[in-house]
C-alpha cells in the first residue's frame, strides 16, 4: 500500500514503513542486549482480537525454551531454569535450534477498520510524534519485541505452576527468577500465591 514518508521513516510504502519501524526497534534492543547468534523474528499483520472501542494491538513470543544442566552450563547461566531461545543462545553463543525462528510477533492489521478499534491508525514514524487517534506503531513493537526476547514469564498464571506443568521438566524462568511479590521472590511463593499476586495491584 503507498504510503508517504513520516516522521524520519523513508519508506514509501506501508510494509516499508513497517520494516524500517522494525529494524529501528530492533537496533535500539540491540544497543543492550548482546549477543553473537542472529536473532530471527517472524512478524505479520493479521486481524487481531477487537472491537470498535479497544483491542489487541499485537502479541508477541519466542518459539522454544532451553535449560541447561549443570553439565552443560555456560558461563552466566543458571541450571534448570528456562531461557526464552534468544537468551539460550546467546549465553550457550550458538543457535540452539537452527532451523527454526525465534520469535513469532503478530500486529493488528484491522486497526481502524469497522469493528476495530474505530478512528485509530498506526502511527509509522520513528519520532514518537504521534497525532490524534494514532497509535505509535513503534512504541507497540518495541514492547512486544521484548517479550520476544525473554521478558515474559512463563508462569501458568491458572494454577500459578511453572512451566510446563507438574512433572519432571517444570522448572522456574530467568525471568520469574527476579520478580518479587511484596518482598518475596516470586519462586519462593506457592502456586496459589502466584495466582494472587499475578492481579494484585
Amino acid at each position: 500500500t503507498p504510503a508517504t514518508p513520516v516522521g524520519g521513516n523513508p519508506g514509501t510504502t506501508f510494509g516499508k514503513q513497517a520494516l524500517n519501524v522494525f529494524q529501528f526497534a530492533a537496533d535500539i534492543h540491540g544497543a543492550y542486549l548482546k549477543s553473537n547468534v542472529t536473532i530471527v523474528n517472524n512478524a505479520t499483520f493479521e486481524p487481531l482480537e477487537c472491537d470498535a472501542t479497544g483491542g489487541v494491538l499485537g502479541s508477541s513470543g519466542p518459539l522454544e525454551v532451553f535449560t541447561f544442566d549443570a553439565a552443560n552450563l555456560p558461563a552466566g547461566a543458571k541450571a534448570d531454569i528456562w531461557y526464552a531461545g534468544p537468551e539460550a543462545n546467546a549465553l550457550a553463543g550458538e543457535d540452539l535450534s537452527p532451523t527454526e525462528a525465534d520469535i513469532q510477533s503478530q500486529f493488528n492489521g484491522a486497526l481502524g477498520q469497522p469493528g476495530c478499534i474505530e478512528g485509530s491508525s498506526w502511527y509509522m514514524g520513528l519520532d514518537h510524534k504521534v497525532g490524534p487517534g494514532q497509535i505509535d506503531f513503534l512504541n507497540v513493537v518495541l514492547h512486544e519485541m521484548s517479550h520476544g526476547l525473554g521478558f515474559l514469564d512463563l508462569t501458568d498464571l491458572t494454577t500459578g505452576e511453572d512451566f510446563p506443568g507438574p512433572g519432571p521438566d517444570q522448572h522456574p524462568n530467568i525471568y520469574g527468577f527476579f520478580v518479587k511479590h511484596n518482598g518475596t521472590l516470586w519462586d519462593d511463593l506457592t502456586p496459589a500465591q502466584r495466582v494472587a499476586a499475578a492481579v494484585d495491584d
